[in-house]
């Protein structure tokens, strides 16, 4: 459930992304907006088109520019939190909890909204894989929280000494002679999250195939050295299709925001019920403090999966569709595989016939080799009354490494008394 679901995120994700990215033009010129979606699917069909290059070559210039986007998003906001120092009021716990109080309805409401600061997180895994933890502990302690921070209170302080900036405070709160500078860092920024977010579908897509929940595809490794960096052509294709419809669907991210949350509020949990199970019986930690962290955390999950639920028919179906499709998709192989597997195994009947031959002493050998690449559970459990006297047993196994070299692609090995 959380694998299909992801899928539905990662192409939301890029939509959602780039085009509120692009918007910034509507700020710029008025007469830019017709432009918008244009430019967006000319972005998203490009990055697209070069995945099968990998990130190799441009890799080295996603933290500069990521590191220049939080430092300017962080000096915007420190720069009008003085538009009004009642923003750190926020701080303040009872303003929230009077709301739920007295106005639960509209704090379910609030609390939609409020999910979309959490988004990204869901994704975290793909970059856990390429850097570890502890530099994405010390990247969020030391830039990202404190640039979010200070541009959200900005924003909110903004929004206080000017009411008729709602409708765009991030994009109003710079000067205008940096308007088209931060609409190319943002542009920028954004592809660099799809980017992350279409890899880890890749990753997921492998892991799915190698646990037989999904067909079969072509994996390229686009990097000697990166064991995480691949390229499947059939998801690529799949994400670049689910991608334009939605540009062209919804036309701007204020309407995708409502399918964005559900999708990723759906993974969040899934993640969480099997850190659950992980800490639990993989790590041995008690239960009296496994049990009562992870409720925590799921009430938090649920009750914003609550919130998201709201939306469901102004764009949340969307990703509930994505999802039951592809878990769907899933169902179908997995019994497909297990059909075939059956109906390859023979009738029991001919399997009796064959074990009463094989104690009688009168199972004959043919003298002609015999070759199979079927795996080998079904090898032992094959139906047939003749043996040949040389069997040839193929067997195949994913390998980490990107390449490997021709002396160590294959190897063989003689057994006697086989049956």
């Amino acid at each position: 459930i959380g694998a299909a679901f992801f899928f539905g995120d990662a192409m939301i994700t890029p939509a959602m992304s780039v085009l509120s990215a692009v918007e910034g033009l509507k700020v710029i010129n008025t007469g830019l907006s017709p432009f918008v979606v244009p430019i967006t699917l000319v972005i998203l069909i490009s990055l697209f088109l070069f995945q099968y290059k990998g990130t190799a070559g441009v890799a080295s210039l996603f933290a500069p520019i990521t590191a220049i986007w939080f430092l300017t998003i962080g000096v915007m906001g420190f720069y009008h939190i003085f538009d009004d120092l009642q923003i750190f009021l926020a701080f303040n716990p009872t303003y929230g909890a009077s709301m739920l109080i007295e106005r639960p309805f509209l704090a379910l409401l609030v609390f939609g909204g409020v999910f979309l600061a959490v988004t990204g997180g869901e994704a975290l895994y793909a970059d856990m894989g390429h850097f570890g933890s502890k530099p994405i502990r010390m990247a969020w302690l030391a830039v990202v929280f404190p640039g979010l921070i200070l541009n959200y209170l900005g924003q909110g302080a903004f929004i206080i000494s000017h009411p008729e900036a709602v409708e765009n405070p991030f994009y109003l709160m710079a000067p205008g002679w940096g308007l088209i500078p931060l609409v190319i860092l943002a542009t920028a920024v954004t592809v660099i999250a799809s980017q992350a977010v279409i890899t880890g579908a890749f990753s997921i897509a492998q892991q799915a195939m190698s646990l037989g929940l999904f067909p079969r595809m072509s994996i390229t490794h686009t990097s000697e050295t990166e064991q995480g960096q691949i390229y499947v052509a059939q998801i690529n294709w799949m994400l670049l299709a689910g991608v334009v419809i939605l540009v062209l669907v919804f036309k701007s991210s204020t309407n995708l925001a409502s399918a964005y949350g559900i999708a990723v509020n759906t993974s969040m949990i899934v993640d969480s019920i099997l850190a659950l199970v992980f800490f639990w019986k993989s790590r041995n930690l008690p239960r009296w403090f496994v049990i009562p962290a992870m409720t925590v955390i799921l009430f938090v999950e649920l009750t914003f999966m609550a919130a998201n639920g709201l939306k469901l028919f102004t764009g949340g179906y969307m990703p509930a569709l994505l999802g039951a499709t592809i878990i769907l998709l899933m169902i179908t192989w997995m019994k497909g595989r297990k059909a075939l597997a059956e109906s390859c195994g023979g009738n029991r009947s001919n399997s009796c016939h064959c074990s009463k031959a094989s104690r009688s002493g009168r199972r004959p050998a043919w003298p002609a080799p015999r070759s199979s690449c079927r795996p080998i559970r079904s090898m032992r459990r094959a139906r047939s009354c003749t043996i040949s006297s040389t069997i040839a047993c193929c067997m195949t196994g994913w390998s980490s490494s990107p390449r490997k070299p021709p002396p160590s692609r294959a190897s063989t090995a003689k057994r006697n008394a086989w049956w």
